[in-house]
């Protein structure tokens, strides 16, 4: 039974032959032009073509303003961003430098208690590059030879 439906099923594929003779071809030609008359031809819509975005009287003036008053929108919202982060740097600056000048003003008055605890420390904040730069400002050196003597002889 199986077989029978295989071969049912490749015949019905096998290639089917067309006649050869002209009042063949000359009545499916004429089925042809008669589906062709009884269409109608309707008319696309602009989305339908593929080149829409390229025609340019797609664009009337009134899309042309919305496009320009949404730039707008966007660049005044950008300037008022910049401005608001300008102004909180501005605050934050405003409000920094009185707490500076405070700590500032408390250096200075503990300093005037104490002048000598502070002088000490204003001097003994120096670092090594400080030590030779004030060894070799003291002494005239014109090469780099006498300055490698003066730096061994002080250490």
């Amino acid at each position: 039974m199986k077989e029978m439906i295989l071969v049912k099923k490749l015949r019905a594929e096998d290639q089917v032959e067309l006649p050869m003779d002209e009042a063949f071809y000359d009545a499916l030609h004429a089925k042809i032009m008669i589906s062709v008359d009884k269409t109608e031809v309707k008319k696309l819509s602009k989305l339908a073509k593929t080149w829409v975005f390229l025609e340019r009287k797609t664009q009337s003036p009134r899309n042309t303003l919305k496009k320009l008053g949404k730039v707008g929108v966007r660049m005044m919202v950008i300037v008022f961003a910049l401005g608001a982060v300008q102004l909180g740097l501005n605050l934050q600056t405003g409000m920094m430098a009185p707490a500076a000048d405070a700590k500032l003003s408390s250096i200075l008055v503990e300093a005037q208690k104490n002048p000598m605890e502070w002088s000490e420390l204003a001097a003994s904040y120096q670092n090594e590059n400080d030590f030779y730069a004030e060894i070799l400002s003291q002494r005239d050196l014109s090469t780099m030879v006498e300055i490698d003597k003066a730096l061994t002889s002080s250490l």
